[in-house]
């Protein structure tokens, strides 16, 4: 007895974008890079999608058309700034191996993708989004956003193992892992909001100051 192999159609290729495709597009993106300066200049929740179809020069019903809610908006904008985020920060294969230049590029990347999303920035630090995130933040989010938080603070403690492993630093992981996450947030955040320019600068001065205080201590003469 044979078996009939099946083999199945080559896929069509995908459609090319309509014209009515780039125009929907470009509607919404026009939504939500105005959504994220109204949301940073009169906070989130007192934002209104009024404010926000106004500010944009077009209808509320087109604004509606493209999110049902200001949640869906909040929701949208975060995904689509966390894809960006977590693509400028990638580790890239020429990157340095040895723990503390590739810790201080990832956050000099981080201080870049900032400095071009000061609005994004501001926001997430309101709704307390940027480290350790409030159930009640993740609640508005959206399951989609705790999985990808959590991934992303899996990645920073082990990156965190890492340096414990190379003997740079000592502590229990998830403890200097909050730390350094909490310092750095709370200095770009300061730094934002003062109009520092050089971001890069600024997280250069919480690693300094974190490596000296988590760096290994050396042993006394008279300790045993």
């Amino acid at each position: 007895m044979t078996t009939k192999q099946t083999t199945k159609p080559p896929k069509a290729p995908p459609r090319p974008p309509t014209l009515r495709d780039e125009t929907k597009a470009m509607f919404r993106s026009a939504i939500l890079e105005t959504a994220e300066r109204v949301f940073d200049e009169v906070g989130y929740h007192s934002a209104r999608i009024q404010d926000i179809a106004e500010r944009a020069r077009i209808g509320v019903g087109t604004v509606y058309n493209h999110f049902a809610q200001k949640e869906d908006m909040l929701r949208a904008l975060v995904d689509e700034r966390a894809a960006e985020i977590e693509h400028a920060i990638r580790t890239r294969p020429d990157d340095p191996r040895a723990w503390e230049p590739k810790v201080r590029l990832r956050y000099h990347r981080l201080a870049a993708f900032i400095g071009s999303h000061r609005h994004f920035f501001r926001i997430m630090c309101d709704l307390g989004l940027f480290g350790a995130c409030s159930s009640e933040s993740m609640q508005l989010l959206g399951p989609r956003f705790v999985e990808r938080h959590a991934r992303k603070m899996r990645e920073a403690v082990a990156l965190m193992q890492e340096g414990v492993d190379a003997g740079m630093v000592v502590g229990e992981v998830a403890w200097l892992t909050r730390f350094l996450g909490g310092a750095m947030r709370n200095v770009l955040d300061d730094a934002v909001r003062t109009g520092a320019e050089d971001l890069e600068q600024q997280t250069d001065l919480v690693l300094d100051l974190f490596l000296r205080a988590a760096a290994p201590q050396p042993k006394s003469k008279g300790a045993r």
